[in-house]
């Protein structure tokens, strides 16, 4: 899933830029983390954006395999044009097994990475960010995330939302909470467009989702 606006400008000294961001999975992931059974994935952009996904610890390996636009704006450095100041791309990765009410998931670890070092891409960029756990075991091996950043292109925004009479749902992410046992995906709107109509009608489609003892990922959806 994707969202955002098809837009790169220059705006004021800095450079806006938009991103197609993939990550892809976690490995090695140790024994001494056992029993994690279940992860929340949690991004975070500066303060208003974010966005998470949970994902199942596989053997070794946690396969996220998951998308999502970011826009930013670019700050260049004095006397440089393709030289930026830091912008980090902040990865947080939860115990996302079901907890009893009011206690917060454990931080597992984290990564981050300087979309700063990419300035305005033409193609994609593979990278491995390197990943710190919270707690370790000396003879643990080093871990990273892998994940993609490349230019959003025309390709990557929903046909149905280019279109000005689409009434296709909107996808858009909000900000939500790592404590307790569920949490909150995406949410979407169905707008109709329609200037000809006299009354126009919303709905909105609310996704949670939780990890049970037994490892699987429950998907839950409110339409109001």
């Amino acid at each position: 899933m994707v969202l955002g606006l098809r837009t790169k400008s220059r705006r004021d000294n800095g450079v806006f830029v938009e991103y197609l961001i993939s990550i892809k999975e976690l490995k090695p992931w140790p024994t001494s983390q056992v029993p994690a059974q279940c992860v929340l994935l949690k991004w975070e952009n500066g303060e208003n954006n974010s966005g998470s996904f949970i994902a199942v610890v596989g053997k070794d390996t946690i396969m996220f395999n998951e998308s999502f636009r970011l826009t930013l704006t670019l700050e260049p450095k004095v006397g440089s044009d393709n030289k930026f100041h830091k912008n980090l791309l902040e990865l947080h990765v939860y115990d996302a097994k079901k907890k009893d009410k009011g206690v917060k998931n454990k931080l597992l670890g984290t990564a981050s990475v300087n979309l700063a070092d990419f300035g305005v891409l033409t193609n994609s960029v593979p990278v491995g960010a390197p990943f710190t756990f919270k707690k370790s075991s000396r003879n643990d091996a080093s871990s990273e995330i892998y994940l993609t950043v490349e230019p959003a292109g025309e390709e990557d925004y929903d046909e149905g939302n280019r279109s000005s009479g689409s009434s296709q749902p909107k996808m858009s992410f909000s900000r939500r909470s790592v404590e307790g046992s569920e949490f909150s995906l995406a949410s979407l709107t169905d707008d109709d467009d329609d200037a000809s109509s006299v009354s126009s009608s919303t709905r909105r489609v609310s996704f949670s989702a939780m990890c049970d003892a037994n490892s699987t990922v429950r998907i839950f959806i409110l339409v109001t």
